[in-house]
């Protein structure tokens, strides 16, 4: 399954440009992820599409809705994750696999990234505007600091859901020159092919991942190296 995801920093139909990007991105992935969009909602104009949308309040009233759209169906839902803002996580399951998205507070979203993590269900996939950088979550949630990609919920002693950070290793903030656009995976997935989209009509660039699903010998195992890994450090 192809997925997206992007702040598009507004309803992407009003603006010729945007159009563009929304209609590529949609014909090269299964399941967009869009932060900031408006009334995207009430203008979609995607064929065979699925869309659960969140209004939520932000600079220019619903300005910051976030929304999740799938050519493969899903049932939706909303999700508290104690944000400063205000602003629920989204999410929708798309055959077996829950699909989450949030807009993190600005400056620091590494609580509200942290909170949804916790609360995902097996098997996940996050992504959306972070708002911090892969450092900032590694640096109190990494299972060996910045050795890996995984991560934890929780504290070291009392730890919950476990996970694996897939990024672009690219910019996707130009403004602030961070990488604030990523995607956290549950244990039983792989990814690949992890890249930033060429061109951005936003002030953040999309991007975009595969991910199938691991066999279950092949998870637990990953599954019982990682906690002994944490265990261990």
């Amino acid at each position: 399954m192809k997925i997206c995801t992007w702040n598009s920093q507004g309803n992407p139909y009003t603006a010729p440009k945007k159009i563009e990007i929304l209609n590529q991105l949609y014909n090269d992935n299964d399941v967009l992820l869009i932060q900031e969009c408006g009334d995207i909602a009430k203008d979609l104009q995607l064929p065979d599409a699925t869309i659960w949308a969140e209004g939520q309040a932000g600079a220019f009233n619903n300005r910051c809705t976030t929304c999740i759209i799938s050519k493969k169906g899903g049932q939706g839902g909303t999700l508290d994750v104690s944000s400063s803002t205000g602003r629920p996580a989204i999410y929708l399951n798309v055959m077996g696999l829950n699909i989450y998205t949030l807009h993190a507070t600005s400056g620091n979203g590494v609580p509200d990234v942290m909170n949804l993590f916790a609360r995902a269900e097996e098997p996940f996939i996050i992504g959306g505007d972070m708002n911090c950088s892969r450092t900032a979550i590694m640096d109190n949630h990494g299972v060996a600091g910045n050795m890996t990609d995984y991560i934890f919920s929780g504290t070291r002693s009392r730890y919950g859901n476990l996970g694996r950070l897939v990024t672009s290793e690219r910019v996707t903030h130009p403004g602030s020159g961070s990488e604030l656009d990523f995607f956290i995976v549950s244990l039983s997935l792989k990814t690949e092919c992890t890249r930033r989209h060429p061109v951005t009509r936003s002030d953040h660039y999309p991007v975009c991942t595969t991910i199938y699903e691991y066999g279950e010998e092949t998870a637990a195992r990953t599954e019982q190296s990682v906690r002994k890994l944490l265990e261990r450090c």
